[in-house]
This record gives structure tokens, sequence and C-alpha cells, in this order.
């Protein structure tokens, strides 16, 4: 997982499955933005790999990892949710979100699938984003958005956003759920 995107390794466990490296590339993104832990768990790491000299002890583990502006006025923020990774973008106020985007690298094809998801099949696996869903939270409360993925012809995937308030962050969720059918 990088501020450019991230690697899924599919691993061909069944009959028509191949190990396959799918890679998300975020378009245009700022790849020296820099990542920082968020939300520190209780845990600790150690890492004994060659000789002492690289050894890494008491490492602290993050619930997040939070790159800060991949994108003029929007952060990007990985975690683990339900035994898998999930990705949030993060749009400041005013942030025009119009430049996020991502294309995959290992990908067969990539379509729209029922319910606006999106699918993306490599290696006999098919791995869905679920419509992505989109709110900022204000004093009313949170206000939901409508969004879409808009595919593009040469398989760039980007948002479709309704109309928003502009003054107020801003939360894009395009869920990961992986399959193989």
């Amino acid at each position: 997982i990088t501020p450019a995107g991230s690697v899924l390794r599919l691993t061909g466990d069944g009959e028509g499955l191949k190990d396959t490296a799918l890679r998300m590339h975020l378009t245009g993104s700022d790849p020296g933005a820099r990542g920082r832990g968020v939300d520190p768990l209780a845990s600790r790491s150690n890492y004994f790999k060659g000789g002492p000299e690289n050894w890494l002890s008491d490492i602290p583990n993050f619930g997040r990892v939070r790159y800060d502006r991949v994108y003029d006025g929007v952060d990007l923020v990985y975690y683990v949710k339900d035994d898998h990774v999930e990705f949030d973008f993060l749009a400041e106020p005013g942030a025009d979100i119009s430049p996020i985007g991502w294309t995959f690298d290992g990908a067969e094809t990539v379509s729209m699938g029922k319910d606006g998801d999106l699918v993306v099949f490599a290696g006999g696996h098919d791995v869905v984003y679920k419509k992505p869903v989109a709110w900022q939270d204000s004093d009313d409360g949170r206000q939901f958005v409508e969004a879409a993925f808009d595919l593009s012809p040469d398989r760039t995937v980007n948002f479709a956003l309704a109309d928003y308030d502009t003054a107020l962050p801003l939360t894009i969720d395009p869920e990961l759920v992986y399959a193989t059918y």
C-alpha cells in the first residue's frame, strides 16, 4: 500500500483460479505523499530477520494509515474492516474531487456490475468494489451524498457525485468486497 495505489494478491486455490497480482494505481496522485499511522493499537511488533543490526523491536501498530494530500486537498486512509483492507478518500472543504481516479494492472476486465458495483476480473477472481458511499458530517448530523463510479473507455475509474456542500468535508468510501465465483 502506497500513496500511489495498492496491490491485492489473489491466490489460485480453486479450479480455474490463478495466482494473480492486481495492482491499483491512483492516477495523477502525489507519489511523495507521506503516510502516518493513526488510531494507535495496544499491540507492538518485533521483526528479527537477519543479524541483530537489522532487528526491529517494539514497533507500534496502528488501526489506520493516512496519506496526507494524495490529491490537492484530499487525503487517503487505509484500514482493515471485516478482515480485508479498505480505503476512504477524505476531501477538505473546497477540494476538487474530480482528479481522484485509478486504473488496474493485471485486470482482464473492468466493468460495471449490478447496483452500480465495480467488478474487476483477474486470474479467475472477481474483485468487487461496492457502489461508493459518500457523506458529509455537519451540525445537523451525517448527510449522505449520492455517489457512483464513473468508468471511462480506457478503464479509468472516477467518482460521480450529486451536488453537495463544498463548504464541508466530504468522505468517499468505495467498499472492497473480494469474491470468487
